[in-house]
């Protein structure tokens, strides 16, 4: 017989970055929980996502931010139409959320306080100026939950085209990989550390490339 498992926020406050001093424990105890006393389903939701996701992030306030930008659609890139929806699983709800800049391919990850860092994203599909590679940004954004808006944050110090953005143990983000505004693979790495970014560093000489997400992360 399965038994049920509820949750308290209160107690574990992991979702959408926060809790991270507790992240260890819970999560394995969690793990424990789910495995002996949860089976998962699948089953269409009743209403088709209106975005061509791209990126998928579970916000504290239990949202889900289906981030798409231009799609992978190089006409709606054309046009200048990014999208980002919000989507609420209580009442299964979408939400549209203005989106100033096309994030298609960007890198994201969460802040200590539970916002969420977009990073990078695409200013050219392939063409011969972009050596037939997608062609990256420097621009970021923060997402705010509370505000269910993005904020400007500063550009990044490379542009930046489907880079690994992960969070460091001190809660900085780490964002390296993907392709420059030429379609040029980078190798440099850089920081955030919720305000700024570090200069950008190249890594040891014994990588001579620096693959796109999600390698650098395996």
């Amino acid at each position: 017989m399965g038994a049920n498992l509820h949750l308290n926020r209160d107690i574990i406050p992991r979702m959408g970055g926060l809790g991270r001093p507790l992240r260890v424990a819970f999560t394995v105890a969690l793990a424990t929980l789910v495995a002996a006393a949860c089976q998962g389903e699948w089953r269409t939701a009743a209403s088709p996502s209106p975005v061509r996701t791209s990126h998928v992030a579970l916000l504290h306030t239990g949202k889900v931010l289906l981030v798409a930008g231009s799609g992978n659609d190089a006409g709606a890139f054309a046009a200048g139409t990014f999208k980002t929806s919000l989507w609420d699983p209580k009442t299964e709800m979408f939400q549209s959320v203005a989106t100033p800049w096309d994030a298609f391919c960007a890198g994201h990850a969460f802040l200590p306080d539970g916002r969420l860092l977009v990073a990078g994203g695409t200013t050219g599909y392939p063409s011969a100026s972009t050596n037939n590679n997608y062609a990256g940004s420097r621009e970021a954004f923060i997402f705010d939950p509370g505000s269910s808006q993005y904020v400007p944050a500063p550009d990044t110090a490379v542009a930046r085209w489907y880079p690994s953005v992960v969070e460091l143990g001190d809660g900085r983000l780490f964002t390296l990989g993907g392709f420059n505004e030429k379609g040029v693979r980078t190798r440099n790495s850089e920081i955030f550390d919720g305000s700024q970014w570090s200069d950008a560093k190249p890594p040891p000489a014994a990588m001579s490339t620096m693959p796109t997400y999600p390698a650098p992360l395996d």
